[in-house]
């Protein structure tokens, strides 16, 4: 089975995010890059993480985003979860993520 839109899209979104922060790269062309489950910038101020699970206090279903940037400067992280729909279904896409995460996002707040 091939490659997947979704997985493809959520690669290209991790080079670039990559490309923004200045983490060293093994690949200089999108198409041939290969996510790693962690990336740093240079600093080491700045860390990607693909596809990994969130701590949490409790125990909660759905706590694997697509890609989470934490930024220890800030100190903030962002979650991004991606979603390829159709046109059409934009709108429930978008909802359909929103309450499957709606858990994860009220627990790292309470934390």
């Amino acid at each position: 089975m091939g490659i997947t839109r979704k997985t493809r899209k959520l690669t290209q979104l991790h080079f670039n995010i990559c490309k923004k922060i200045g983490a060293k790269l093994d690949s200089k062309h999108q198409c041939d890059f290969v996510p790693k489950k962690l990336e740093k910038n240079r600093e080491g101020k700045v860390t990607i993480l693909w596809k990994q699970q969130v701590q949490t206090d409790r125990t909660i279903t759905n706590n694997k985003p697509d890609v989470t940037i934490r930024d220890s400067k800030q100190e903030t992280s962002t979650l991004t979860v991606v979603a390829v729909p159709r046109d059409i279904n934009v709108v429930m896409e978008e909802g359909e993520k929103m309450l499957k995460y709606k858990d994860l996002i009220i627990e790292i707040q309470r934390m």
